[in-house]
């Protein structure tokens, strides 16, 4: 399902497409997204997912390649890759069909694992997205901290789903390089910004790893690392 709220402008509108993958991806009418996206003038997305919530910490949308990225699939973006893929181009697909909407400015954000989603969907299709918003995480490197939830770039989901945390005992993944996509697309740049604060002990460390792959692909990206202060505690 895709939620949306596309307010009424003269001119087609860009794109803000929201991944909220432990829930529907709803939201409400009054709600902060949509006032933002009424003020600025941009249609405002939500998409998450109706189940199976069979992801780590019960995460509805499937990654690709049984989380096995590497040199030799750095962009695993097929359909049959994961279920996802078809999702997502069928959201794309509604965009270039509706004349509100401007297909040539559509950006993708999320916040922790989602915006690793949001990084497979920018990638795989970065033919069609401009940019995204990655808060809370970037890339995941295999031998690297820190170590992200659900061991990913460190075992496979499959070996996940049966070892649990022993997988790195019993299962290590010498097959992994990255988790979710390596940043590669060619001909096809985009912008990515990725923030979060120093003391993240699950973020901090993949926003440079992203920052790093995504400027060695000759992609536009800005990182944006904050320190918490007594008022902002971080983390």
């Amino acid at each position: 399902c895709i939620h949306t709220n596309i307010p009424d402008a003269a001119t087609p509108l860009p794109v803000l497409i929201s991944v909220s993958a432990y829930n529907q991806g709803t939201f409400g009418p009054n709600s902060e997204a949509v006032t933002k996206a009424n003020y600025h003038g941009y249609a405002f997305f939500g998409i998450g997912s109706t189940g199976p919530f069979d992801g780590a910490g019960n995460y509805g949308l499937q990654f690709p390649a049984n989380g096995v990225v590497n040199h030799l699939n750095p962009t695993p973006c097929s359909e049959s890759d994961t279920r996802e893929y078809t999702y997502i181009k069928g959201i794309l697909d509604f965009i270039d069909d509706n004349d509100a909407l401007d297909a040539s400015r559509v950006y993708f954000e999320g916040f922790s694992q989602n915006s690793m989603f949001a990084a497979y969907a920018s990638v795989c299709f970065a033919d069609r997205v401009a940019g995204l918003w990655q808060g809370g995480s970037g890339l995941v490197k295999t031998f690297h901290r820190p170590i992200y939830p659900g061991l990913k770039g460190q075992c496979s989901e499959s070996d996940f789903s049966i070892s649990g945390n022993q997988c790195c005992n019993d299962d290590f993944c010498t097959d992994c390089t990255w988790w979710p996509i390596y940043p590669r697309t060619c001909e096809n740049k985009l912008v990515d910004c990725i923030a979060a604060y120093t003391n993240d002990n699950i973020a901090c460390g993949t926003d440079w790893y992203m920052y790093e792959a995504m400027v060695a692909e000759g992609n536009d990206a800005r990182m944006l690392s904050f320190s918490s202060t007594a008022s902002i505690p971080g983390g």
